[in-house]
């Protein structure tokens, strides 16, 4: 079987047709599922070694699944199966796979051959929507050289132009003085009136300009300067004028005011006590005027009236009472002291030598320390030799053994299950291969109570409704050997 796919298609999945090994006629394989004993699902691209695709359940009208396999209909389309593929089988890097199921009872190895395209072999272009046979409609083109374009461009060309009709290519010294007019013309514009600046863009914008058009402008570009005003030296004189109407207007056309006419100026007793509370303000300020002050003045002085400097670690020791002065705080300490003295003394009375006095306390916690666990709501030491009484919880080790009304407790509890609890039906599976109690019971029961049919091809087990095949086994007879498969799931 052949395939054509695209490179790197993804969530692909491909009906294949498995045909029976013992059919001398070509009839397909049925009643296979993902689990069927021995079958497996291959691929190999070339260059790589051959990698598993795990097969998984699937249903007909399933979502994709990578491995997924299952029967599409055994009545009307026997040995049609749905495979999903992993998007590993058409990676890109390689331009053909093959995939290969095989290794179940009765079945012919199946080789399914994919060639990898890098176009979409189901498009209708191919996936090539861009190619026509003009480039008209490309905005931008990356490719060689091209003969001939007919119309405009819009945008750049990058690179050399041929000719270009109905136009002389500009170039050398004409090319060269066109652009020397056309930046001297722009550079007057802003300078002229408007009349003369639409005399000079309509002489710059003629379809040709020659050496003899060069001296006309140069003339024009002078006129507008002088019409208006705009040559250098007028310029010149205009901001001449301006500053000395200025030094005039404030006094300052080159008289030096004397200091002594500025007289009669203080600063007001507000002025004053602001400059000294900014000052006094940061006297911690690093840097600030303050703090240079107090350095200076307080670190020239070692002694002043009626106290000493603290300085080392005396004043670090001694620091600020606590109360009214050091001599009270001392005080206090001392009081204090004494009453723990007394104390102490009083419990060394009653703990005796040794710890004698404990035991006259008559304290009940004392006397629950006894040779027996009986009052201890848990016990984490080592094993216990007996309880007298019940156990509230749970014993984490083992029981030596059972007194009669554990047994008999025990004996209820198994009589309840096997007696009066009952087994829900089984749902729609497979038999497992290491089953419970419980599901061999279930499916013994099953298959022994329910309804149970065998078409030649697949023997199945209904559910208690009749409506759904819990689980069926493959069957086949060719003539001297009658064959049942292991159950699988009814789907």
């Amino acid at each position: 079987m052949k395939l054509q796919l695209k490179k790197s298609s993804t969530d692909v999945t491909v009906l294949i047709f498995i045909q029976d090994s013992t059919s001398t006629a070509g009839a397909g394989k049925t009643g296979l599922v993902y689990n069927s004993s021995g079958l497996v699902c291959y691929y190999c691209r070339p260059g790589s070694a051959a990698a598993q695709l795990a097969l998984v359940t699937q249903t007909v009208t399933g979502a994709h699944a990578d491995g997924g396999f299952v029967e599409v209909s055994s009545a009307y389309m026997p040995g049609l199966y749905r495979l999903d593929l992993s998007d590993a089988v058409c990676a890109p890097g390689v331009n053909s796979v093959v995939v290969m199921l095989q290794g179940a009872t009765g079945i012919a190895p199946l080789p399914l051959e994919i060639q990898l395209t890098t176009v979409d072999p189901n498009d209708a272009n191919l996936g090539l929507t861009n190619l026509d046979a003009a480039i008209s409609s490309r905005s931008t083109f990356a490719g060689g050289a091209v003969a001939s374009v007919t119309g405009n461009v819009g945008g750049n060309v990058t690179g050399s132009v041929g000719s270009v009709t109905g136009d002389t290519k500009q170039t050398g010294d004409a090319y060269a003085e066109a652009v020397l007019v056309h930046a001297h013309a722009a550079g007057a514009e802003t300078q002229a009136t408007a009349a003369a600046t639409d005399a000079a863009a309509a002489h710059v914008q003629a379809d040709h300009i020659h050496d003899t058009d060069l001296p006309a402008v140069k003339t024009d570009t002078a006129a507008i300067l002088v019409d208006t005003g705009t040559t250098l030296d007028a310029a010149l004189a205009v901001v001449d004028g301006n500053v000395d109407s200025i030094l005039a207007d404030t006094g300052t056309d080159g008289v030096v005011v004397a200091a002594a006419s500025k007289t009669g100026y203080a600063l007001s007793t507000a002025g004053v006590q602001a400059i000294w509370d900014a000052l006094t303000s940061v006297f911690t300020t690093m840097g600030s005027i303050g703090k240079k002050l107090a350095d200076w003045v307080v670190g020239t002085i070692d002694t002043y009236t009626g106290n000493t400097k603290q300085t080392g670690d005396n004043y670090a020791r001694l620091g600020a009472p606590a109360g009214a002065s050091v001599s009270a705080d001392i005080a206090a300490v001392k009081g204090q002291t004494a009453a723990i003295e007394v104390d102490t003394q009083d419990l060394q009375t009653q703990v005796g030598v040794d710890g004698a006095g404990l035991t006259a306390l008559g304290d009940t916690r004392i006397a629950n320390l006894d040779t027996t666990v009986s009052s201890r709501s848990t016990f984490a030491g080592g094993a216990v030799a007996s309880v007298t009484g019940n156990v509230g919880g749970n014993v984490a080790g083992s029981v030596g053994s059972l007194a009669a009304q554990a047994k008999a407790d025990v004996n209820a509890e198994v009589a309840d299950v096997v007696k009066v609890d009952t087994i829900a039906e089984m749902t729609q599976g497979v038999p497992p291969v290491a089953p419970t109690i419980l599901e061999i019971l279930n499916h013994l029961y099953r298959r022994l109570r329910n309804k149970v049919t065998d078409d030649g091809s697949n023997i199945k087990v209904y559910n208690d409704a009749k409506d759904t095949v819990l689980f069926k086994a493959p069957v086949s007879d060719d003539g001297s050997t009658f064959t049942k498969d292991e159950y699988v799931s009814g789907a």
